[in-house]
């Protein structure tokens, strides 16, 4: 009898421990299933910062998300004006956050604000606060308008505020003559012209191409170059 008991106790020992080794290979199966959701939500991983200093290592991923997962984590403000589709590849390691930027604006016109009690855009005495972005004009009529050439940071910032400003008249003026019925291309070409000599007229009016020069006779900077 006590030999019965004593052998079922065993056998009983022997479920209990193969039922948890059941148990942690069916745990050790499922973890898999697990990680390409952690993988998803951290997708950008290969963003840090810290100390002031930038990394960045992404593939193919949306060009305005890194923006603002830098921004983000760098603490600073992201203003953009540029396609939402846009992809981008890039990688490095620990670098200052300013050069670490123009590597990931190299091919769009930027500009750095700076905050200071007394000067926004004293870099010696201030530090990052906002970064305006906006995709470079391809219009050449608009690029000659505005004018060529690398400049300062504060011109820079002065074109760029006013390239919005005629993007939004631009968008305002086709809204007005989209409206209108066109019967003929003759017509439509017509239509064209009077939109950009009236935005040619609108940029002059708020700026052109003789003020920002007067603004312009500073030291250039290659990476601020406006095309």
């Amino acid at each position: 009898m006590r030999s019965f008991v004593r052998a079922r106790k065993v056998r009983l020992l022997y479920l209990i421990i193969a039922s948890l080794f059941c148990l942690r290979i069916g745990f050790s199966s499922a973890s898999p299933g697990i990680e390409p959701e952690a993988l998803e939500s951290d997708k950008f991983s290969g963003i840090d910062f810290k100390n002031g200093l930038l990394k960045v290592s992404v593939e193919k991923q949306n060009f305005n998300e890194i923006l603002y997962n830098v921004a983000e984590k760098a603490g600073i403000k992201m203003i953009l004006y540029c396609p939402a589709d846009k992809k981008l590849t890039a990688g490095f390691d620990y670098l200052p956050l300013e050069k670490g930027l123009r590597l990931l604006l190299e091919d769009y016109n930027f500009v750095f604000k700076y905050h200071s009690g007394e000067d926004d855009l004293s870099k010696s005495t201030s530090h990052l606060a906002k970064v305006f972005v906006i995709s470079r004009l391809k219009d050449p009529t608009f690029a000659e308008t505005l004018g060529i050439g690398g400049i300062d940071q504060e011109a820079l910032y002065e074109r760029i505020m006013k390239t919005v400003k005629v993007k939004e008249l631009e968008m305002m003026i086709k809204e007005r003559f989209e409206s209108d019925t066109l019967t003929t291309t003759q017509n439509s070409s017509s239509q064209v012209g009077n939109i950009e000599k009236v935005l040619i007229e609108k940029i002059k009016e708020i700026g052109g191409v003789k003020n920002l020069k007067k603004t312009c006779n500073r030291k250039v900077t290659k990476s601020h170059t406006c095309y």
